[in-house]
Order: C-alpha cells, then structure tokens, then sequence
C-alpha cells in the first residue's frame, strides 16, 4: 500500500507514533514527490496533530535540502509558511530555495528584484508564489494559443504585467500576465510542437508524409480531446493553409483515433489500440438514445460525403463546382470555419456564385460574425432581381441575421419581400403576420 494510504489509515486509528515512524522510514527513499507528504501533514492537522505535522514538515524540508531538491524543499516552506503566524522568520531559507530552483532563469534577477521579496514587511510565501508564477512565462519558453497555434516567449516583463510572445503568423503578441493562464497552454520538453522551433522543416516534411502519425503525436502530445479548429491551428506553420483540407481527410484515417459528437464540437482522441478505438465508438453508440443514434449516423454518413468531397478536390484543385460541394458539405455537417475558404474561393465560379454567397452568409452567422453575414447576403440578395428559390433563402437567411442583430425593422422588411410572392415559404407567414397583431391563418 503506498505511503499515502499507510499514512491516513494510522491516523484513522490514532497511531501517531506509527505515522512518524513511517514518515521517517520514507525520508531515506524517492523525495521527488512531496504530494503525499503534505497531504499527509494535512491530515495530522485535521486530527489536531498540529505540532506533529509542523515537526514533521520541517524534518522533510531539511532531508530534501540533504539531497538538494530545491524546488521540492522550496514547496515544503512554503507549505509551512502559509501555516506559520510569522512566516518571515522562513525569508532566507525560501530565498535559497527560489534561487536554487529558480536562479537560472534568464528573468530571475529582475521579477526577484521587482517583487521586492526582500522587503520586511512582506510575506516571503505570497512573494515567493509570485516569482514563480511569472518565471512560468519566461523567455524561450513554449505555449500553444488558440487562433495563433505554437509560440516562444521573447519577452517576460512584470513591471508592465505582460509577457510578449512571438507566432508564425504574429509577433511580439502581449498577453496579461493575469490573464496566460487562460489563454496559453505549456509546451513541455517532448511535446511535438516544441519542434517547430528546433526541427520545423523536418516537422513539415514528416506531417506531409505521414498525416495520420502526426495527427496521432499531436492528441498524444496535448493529452486531452481537441476540436478540429484546435487542431488546425496548432499545425499553423507545419501544413499549409491550402493544403489543409487534404491533410486532414488523411489525418484522420488514423484507425485508433475517436471521434465523439458532432459537427464543429466534434471532439478528437487517441486510443492506445485500433479495437479499442472501435470498441469506444462502438460502446457510445449503444448507450445512446434513439436521438443521438440518429445524430451519429448522420455524422457518419456526413464524413463519409465529405471525405468524398476532398478527395475528388485534391484530384482536381482547379474546379470551382467540386470547391462549392465540399463547403456545402461542411456547412451542413456544422464545420463552418473549415467550409469559409472553400465557399470563398467557389465564388469565383459564375454558376455557383450565389449559392456560394449564402452559405457563406450563414456560415458567418453560425460563427457569430454578423456584420460579415449581413454584408454577404446583402451584396447576394442585389445579385439578382428574380424572387427564385435562391434569393428566397438568401432573403430569409439575411433576416435572421437582421434578427440576431436585433433589428427588428430589417428583419420583418426581408420577410415582407418573401411574403408578397410566397406565403407559405417556412414560417414567413407567421413571422410578418404576427408583426401585425394578426394570428397565422386569420384575424
């Protein structure tokens, strides 16, 4: 039974002795994790072993100066300093700690000095928490951001409470140094995208050629789900941008990746093994209800639609109509940031203009940009005069827009255009109707 657990079972019978006895036998062992130990503290404390735990926490803070892990000895002061009433009397020891753990920053010298930990006055712990919390953002460290993909840090300046960090596509971006926490992921030593900054050429060629095994390093890498969009912007500078479409139809042949959900918050993973990717897949499906079935065969036969759609692209990159299909196809399977590019370019395509336009219109509104929907399905709507099937969905869906906008003028206006040629188009009637206090269907 690990230590741990050894521990809070003697302390659930009241053995004291026996919980120092083990504790002492633990110091002669692996110290590089000092978790249990202070959770161990904690339940002494709980028990109203006070002066236990703090004997005990002094003796593992001085066997972890013995064996000179300071950053481990470091978290241990700490901890006794937040239960400490006079927590300066710990400043020098915490000060040899930080230094030892922390001194070969580049930024230690001056986020020491601008935090004033040698101030008397102040509390070395909350002092000792800040250092550490902004040498997290030190230069040359790597973090992931969403919409801008890998970046290094250039610049760590706490006096303006920001750090700097330079993208493939932006640099010296400022972020808060309040606010990095939540917005930039660590890149640790061994994540794949630490080698865009060492290896990036040999990453491009690899990602080129293997698709599906980069895929794969990066769910590896990040440990969690991701969502396409995550996806794509952590490849930005490894896969071109027009190149993207047809990398991830191959990227995700991978047999042992799962898929869960749908359309644009479809979530991605790594299974350790093929079967066991199909048995998850297999598992969410029969504990489904009827609905969500329903959902996932939808999705499956969307992505098979899609695939489709790519490939036949990729054969030939030149035709507009091919273009078209592929972003109405990702429109209607609910990936709208993946269908802007395609749907923009088919424009181009004298046949397809119009239709074009209007998913793009509602691409827009499904992303929340409004203003850019608006415009779009208004320069479509004045592309022709005839009240045909596609202005009339193009009229539609720019009043819905209108409504998101909360105009509501706008909104009825369009409908009326719709209304004077075709009543019984969707739920016009009862949209203008109602604008006149009237019932669908009568007074």
């Amino acid at each position: 039974m690990p230590f741990r657990e050894d521990a809070q079972q003697l302390i659930n019978q009241k053995k004291f002795d026996e919980v120092e006895s083990l504790w002492m036998t633990q110091l002669d062992g692996d110290l590089s994790d000092v978790d249990p130990f202070l959770a161990t503290a904690k339940s002494l404390r709980k028990a109203e072993q006070r002066t236990q735990s703090d004997t005990l926490l002094g003796l593992l803070s001085d066997a972890l100066k013995d064996k000179q892990l300071w950053a481990q000895r470091l978290q241990v002061l700490k901890e006794i300093g937040r239960l400490s009433k006079h927590p300066a009397t710990l400043r020098p020891q915490i000060e040899e700690a930080l230094k030892k753990s922390l001194g070969t920053h580049k930024s230690f010298p001056r986020a020491f000095s601008f935090a004033k930990f040698s101030d008397p006055q102040s509390n070395p712990v909350e002092r000792a928490e800040k250092i550490e919390s902004w040498l997290t953002y030190d230069e040359g460290e790597c973090f992931f951001m969403p919409g801008r993909g890998a970046g290094v840090i250039t610049e760590l300046n706490p006096e303006l409470g920001i750090c700097r960090l330079d993208f493939e596509k932006e640099k010296r971006v400022s972020v808060p140094l309040g606010a990095a926490g939540k917005f930039l992921t660590a890149l640790p030593e061994g994540h794949v995208l630490r080698e865009k900054f060492k290896r990036q050429d040999e990453l491009k060629a690899e990602a080129a050629k293997k698709p599906a095994d980069t895929f794969a390093r990066i769910l590896q890498s990040f440990g969690r789900p991701m969502l396409m969009s995550e996806v794509r912007d952590a490849m930005i500078g490894i896969v071109p941008e027009e190149k993207w479409s047809s990398w991830w139809t191959a990227a995700r042949k991978n047999p042992q990746i799962v898929v869960s959900g749908t359309g644009a918050k479809a979530t991605y993973s790594w299974s350790a093994s093929a079967a066991g990717a199909e048995a998850t897949v297999r598992r969410d499906f029969d504990r489904a209800d009827p609905k969500t079935k329903l959902e996932l065969a939808k999705k499956q036969r969307s992505e098979i639609f899609i695939t489709d759609a790519r490939e036949r692209l990729d054969r030939n990159p030149t035709d507009l109509q091919l273009r078209y299909e592929l972003g109405e196809r990702l429109t209607n399977a609910g990936e709208y940031r993946d269908a802007l590019p395609e749907l923009q370019r088919a424009r181009q395509h004298p046949n397809a203009s119009l239709k074009a336009m209007n998913l793009l219109g509602r691409c827009y509104r499904e992303l929340g940009m409004l203003d850019l929907a608006a415009k779009q399905l208004e320069d479509a709507a004045h592309e022709t005069m005839v009240m045909d099937e596609i202005k009339k969905e193009i009229i539609y869906n720019l009043g819905l827009v209108y409504e998101q906008m909360g105009d509501a003028p706008k909104h009825i206006d369009a409908m009326k255009k719709i209304y004077e040629t075709d009543s019984g188009y969707r739920d016009v009637a009862a949209r203008v109707e109602s604008s006149y206090g009237l019932r669908a269907g009568g007074p």
